[in-house]
């Protein structure tokens, strides 16, 4: 019964938008791109309507056409590379024609950031962004929840509280993410160690995905993950925002502000202010409450910017602060138990909800400063240096409590790093349409175990030197890229690893290589094909851990004589977009790893006086991984689109020829999305119905696991999202309903599927404003 009330719902719904849906839409957006300093046409840009398929590149002379487009409230975006984006809010009641003027970036490091800021990418790796009414949808949770569902990204989970994005199969030290142009540095080594960024900071982010090693450095194998906060000198960066977010699952609530002001009266300096928010308790299946599973997090970012003619300085630091609760199920005392518990399949009881967190738990805390200097030479030349520093401080809480109360709030593994990096970099000006960039990177880290011996403390030096070419020329549909690195890292133990006296040290070095080519098809096809390699060194985890990870209730044992990783990656991608019809993009990917270093469940689960614990242990082989990713949008008739994302993996053992362990399985997505136009008074809404379609994993290695791989799943979501004009001010909201039927189900890459199913019902909200 309740399935035939949604169906005549959602079938009375999408007739009532039918008929709203007609209007004449025969409006016309033309005019020209200059460049704000010297007045020249800018060849090539890009320029669309944000949350439309509507969209062109300049010609040769700057200018641009955008035909068929309805009455209504827009947000203009013009952009290229080496440029801020220029984003403006219009109001279109008849034919318009405007004069853009694009300002040169100021607060890029290097090239790394143009193709994060570009969002018609055209380099040769494949790529997604997330930014606006998209981006505000997926705030109020994690990095990793955020991103989950772009095709080929889907994340690795502790429980309901923990959780990091795997791009392509890789997480972990194979995945880089820059916060803010700085390589992020925690200890991301871990399951468990969800990446220490604030989402609510971001005005776009950017997936990259390929082994990017020559752009990136070291460890981008899988790809990289770009968080910006926006540039305090963009157009519409005066003012303040705040966001309000919430949840019925867990109860959660969040909140986001931010300012951005002047401090000099001519305009050359400027600051913002950020703070968030979020609070949830204990999240809800269908059937249980999965007890001590609350979140609390607060984070504070503060930027400063200067800008002159030609030099500039950015300023920015930010703190994230959370804590964080594991399910208490998941700490087992003896094996019994533990066996007990797996075949179990659910906590004992039903639980109840609360929003307090006890142990087990973590604790994190992560500071990161950045300043950043630029100057421009009388040749046009660009050079810059960034310095970075961060703080890491992770606390980890078991599930026995001490005989002592006045010890309840020490912590059983306290993990700290601390990172000092610098990067100097040159860009030559472009000279027949050849394009320089090269540099110089280095990083220094201290890591400290003062309580635990999960792993030994150390010290790392790493650094790297880089160039690469590019060529484009005005004119002629195809261009091409051409780079080279060298990295080194060596690293000290500065205490034994368990069972030994020894202090070891490790030196790892590789060459990274890419090319890449770009064929511009037609006017808005492209073809794309880059060959690459990457490389990453065994993090000191892999090598010498040996003890109990309370934040994933596991034992792990690591592998000394683990060799570095290197993988070679070939990519090619076919995008394509035709106005008010069609878009599309069809990526295909092969990796070829050798020395691919995995984690194996044992046989036996560990005993220790904290407890039974599955146990892990490292090992490498070499491995391929190749699939494909599409994403696809058609719009059917009267505003209406359909929507698709698939993602289909598959990973071999080579040495074996039996699959890997820990791969996602095979997906795919399938949306109605209704687009409306906003109206002369700034009202418009978009909704949507998705269902969400995950294979069960079949592929997977002889050796087995403590439990087979759960079944597959469909879920239902919902969503709505608009814009509106209410008390002077402009609104953004979207409500969603994930899990509608509230479907029992679990993930194979959750790693406490072994105790509980996933969550269920889940309504969110989200609200954002401007002053």
């Amino acid at each position: 019964m309740m399935r035939l009330i949604i169906f005549w719902t959602l079938f009375g719904v999408l007739s009532i938008f039918n008929i709203l849906s007609a209007q004449d839409c025969k409006l016309s957006l033309s005019g020209v791109v200059r460049d704000a300093h010297t007045g020249e046409p800018v060849a090539f840009a890009d320029v669309f309507l944000e949350g439309t398929a509507k969209g062109v590149a300049t010609n040769d002379q700057g200018k641009f056409l955008l035909e068929n487009v309805c009455p209504g409230i827009y947000q203009l975006v013009a952009s290229h590379i080496g440029c801020e984006h220029f984003v403006k809010d219009i109001l279109l009641v008849k034919d318009t024609i405007l004069e853009i003027l694009l300002e040169e970036h100021a607060y890029e490091i290097d090239h790394v950031m143009i193709h994060a800021e570009k969002p018609s990418y055209t380099g040769p790796a494949a790529q997604n962004q997330l930014s606006g009414a998209d981006l505000l949808s997926r705030q109020g949770q994690s990095l990793a929840q955020a991103l989950d569902g772009i095709p080929g990204v889907q994340m690795l989970q502790t429980g309901s509280g923990v959780a990091k994005p795997i791009i392509q199969g890789m997480h972990s030290n194979r995945i880089l993410i820059l916060n803010n142009g700085i390589r992020q540095e925690g200890q991301q080594w871990g399951a468990d160690h969800a990446p220490e960024i604030d989402p609510f900071i971001a005005r776009n982010i950017t997936v990259v995905k390929g082994a990017l090693g020559v752009r990136y450095g070291p460890d981008a194998i899988g790809g990289v993950i770009i968080v910006e906060p926006g540039s305090l000198f963009q157009q519409d960066a005066l003012g303040g925002e705040a966001i309000l977010s919430g949840a019925s699952n867990g109860r959660a609530m969040g909140l986001s502000a931010s300012y951005t002001g002047k401090i000099t009266k001519n305009d050359t300096w400027r600051y913002r202010l950020q703070g968030s928010m979020r609070k949830a308790g204990n999240a809800r299946t269908p059937d249980y409450f999965l007890e001590n599973t609350g979140l609390e997090e607060y984070n504070f970012s503060l930027s400063t910017s200067m800008r002159k003619q030609n030099s500039g300085l950015d300023l920015y630091y930010s703190l994230f602060n959370a804590k964080v609760g594991i399910m208490a199920a998941s700490h087992i005392h003896n094996i019994t138990d533990l066996k007990l518990a797996i075949e179990r399949g659910r906590p004992e009881g039903d639980g109840e909800f609360s929003y307090s967190i006890g142990r087990p738990m973590q604790r994190v805390q992560h500071h990161l400063l950045k300043a950043s200097y630029w100057w421009l030479t009388n040749n046009g030349n660009k050079w810059a240096i960034t310095s970075g520093t961060q703080y890491d401080d992770r606390n980890e809480f078991d599930a026995h409590r001490p005989y002592n109360e006045l010890l309840d709030n020490v912590p059983n593994l306290i993990l700290q790093m601390s990172s000092q990096s610098m990067d100097f970099s040159f860009e030559e000006k472009v000279k027949q349409g050849w394009t320089m960039n090269a540099g110089i990177q280095g990083m220094v880290q201290m890591a400290s175990t003062p309580r635990g011996r999960l792993i030994p403390s150390f010290s790392s030096w790493n650094t790297g030197i880089f160039i690469t070419e590019r060529w484009k020329k005005a004119g002629l549909p195809i261009d091409a890229e051409l780079g080279l690195r060298y990295d080194m890292r060596f690293v000290q133990l500065l205490t034994p690893p368990r069972g030994s006296e020894d202090l070891p040290s490790q030196r790892f070095g590789n060459v990274s290589w890419s090319a890449g080519i770009n064929y511009r098809i037609a006017s808005s096809t492209f073809l794309q094909f880059h060959l690459s390699n990457a490389w990453r060194a065994p993090n000191v985890n892999e090598s010498f851990a040996h003890g109990v990870h309370h934040g994933t209730a596991s034992y792990e044992i690591g592998n000394p004589n683990l060799r570095k990783e290197v993988a070679y990656n070939s990519a090619l991608v076919l995008k394509s977009a035709k106005a008010d019809s069609w878009q599309f993009q069809s990526e295909w990917f092969y990796y070829r790893i050798n020395n691919y270093i995995f984690s194996m469940p044992d046989t036996v689960p560990t005993l220790t006086i904290r407890g039974a614990f599955p146990t892990f242990r490292y090992d490498q082989t070499d491995a391929d991984l190749y699939g494909w990713n599409l994403s696809a949008q058609v719009h059917l008739s009267n505003g209406f689109w359909l929507k698709n994302s698939t993602s289909i993996l598959f990973a071999q053992n080579r040495e074996l020829n039996q699959p890997l362990i820990w791969i996602p399985a095979n997906r795919t997505e399938m949306e109605l999305l209704w687009k409306s136009h906003s109206d002369t008074s700034g009202f418009n809404i978009q909704p949507g119905i998705r269902v969400q379609y995950v294979a069960a994993q079949t592929r997977i290695p002889e050796a087995g696991d403590y439990l087979p791989p759960p079944g597959a799943y469909l879920l239902l979501h919902a969503r709505v999202s608009g814009e509106s004009s209410l008390f002077g001010r402009k609104w953004i909201w979207s409500l969603q309903a994930r899990n509608i039927l509230n479907t029992r189900y679990r993930d194979y890459l959750n790693r406490l599927r072994y105790f509980s199913d996933e969550t269920g019902r889940n309504i969110q909200f989200h609200i954002k404003t401007f002053f």
